[in-house]
């Protein structure tokens, strides 16, 4: 029985994953780790995201702006573990220049907002998510969990602990009779 990727988005054009090419170089390295994250989600939810492309004058070749690592995870789930792809959607991005084209690419990877552990602990709590499975799924550089789960997760083993329990390798950060505002609630 194959496996099929699901599509679950759509683009303005559609294209088979061999005929997206890399454009960004050694910009960015995808770790076992981070690739099997990015695999599960996409076979678990479907490809939902299109790519950008742009069309290289040069070469007539469609070229990757934005999305490189999820055409990359799909070639590999076909050609390594059996996957069937359809066509994927695209977007074409126009190509002014060279030095254009590669700002697009920086442009896709830049991120302008920051994460935010309150802002975390608000979308899990909007959508039911459970930290473990926002651990196994999701990669957030600007958010260290260990500090995230001791600040906003009741079951994590500091929650659960009293003052004088907390284990040895956790550096307490608030004092008795702190206050703090999570949402709509104070604590004390």
């Amino acid at each position: 029985m194959s496996k099929v990727i699901r599509i679950a988005c759509q683009g303005a054009l559609e294209l088979p994953y061999a005929d997206i090419h890399p454009f960004q170089g050694n910009l960015k390295d995808l770790s076992e780790e981070n690739y099997k994250k990015l695999r599960d989600e996409i076979a678990d939810t479907g490809y939902a995201f299109a790519i950008h492309v742009t069309k290289d004058p040069r070469d007539g070749k469609w070229k990757t702006q934005d999305g490189h690592q999820r055409v990359r995870t799909i070639g590999q789930m076909v050609e390594k573990e059996g996957f069937t792809c359809p066509p994927l959607p695209v977007v074409p991005i126009e190509w002014d220049d060279f030095k254009t084209a590669k700002r697009r690419v920086l442009q896709g990877t830049a991120q302008y907002g920051q994460m935010t552990g309150q802002g975390l602990y608000e979308f899990m709590s909007e959508a039911d998510m459970k930290i473990e499975e926002i651990e196994k799924q999701f990669r957030f550089p600007e958010i260290s969990m260990d500090a995230f789960k001791t600040e906003f997760i009741e079951d994590h083993p500091v929650a659960q602990c009293d003052e004088d329990e907390v284990p040895e390798h956790v550096e307490p950060k608030t004092r008795r009779g702190d206050l703090y505002q999570l949402g709509r609630h104070r604590l004390m």
